[in-house]
């Protein structure tokens, strides 16, 4: 009875190499796609990385430009350039005995405009803490025990 059921639950030879097959084909499968996510994933990170490059280098190429344009902007307003360009419009340098003045009534000039008061002429804000807060907690104890002492000395006599 026992060589039966043992014979009846025994799988063929063939059944047996199906299944090895089969394991071996999961496994391979299986293999391939982690093969396939991992270059997928590379060639993301390549991407990446070479879009980075580009990005560093168009910045580089802008602060190039920056700097190019700075340049250019402080030779045309040095003051050589100034005042080769006011000679050429027709510009004289200035003469303290060539300058009129012209006085207009009413008018009186600028304002000094006074936002903030003048030092010392308002008194100084009250302290922001209080003078209770100033003890530190050792003299705080020692006022609190001399008062303890005190209190119950008085209260035994």
């Amino acid at each position: 009875m026992a060589q039966q059921l043992i014979h009846a639950y025994r799988q063929a030879p063939w059944r047996i190499q199906i299944q090895r097959i089969g394991v071996f084909m999961v496994i391979l499968v299986i293999a391939a796609v982690m093969s396939g996510l991992y270059l997928f994933v590379s060639a993301q990170t390549a991407q990446a990385a070479i879009e980075l490059r580009n990005f560093k280098a168009d910045i580089a190429n802008s602060q190039h430009n920056a700097s190019d344009l700075s340049t250019q902007l402080a030779n045309l307003t040095s003051a050589e350039a100034l005042q080769e360009r006011a000679a050429k419009l027709g510009y004289v340098p200035y003469r303290a005995e060539e300058a009129n003045y012209m006085v207009i009534p009413g008018y009186y000039g600028r304002r000094v405009l006074v936002s903030a008061p003048a030092p010392g002429s308002q008194p100084l804000p009250q302290p922001l803490v209080k003078p209770a807060y100033t003890q530190s907690l050792w003299e705080w104890m020692v006022d609190s025990f001399e008062i303890w002492t005190e209190s119950s000395s008085a209260g035994g006599t």
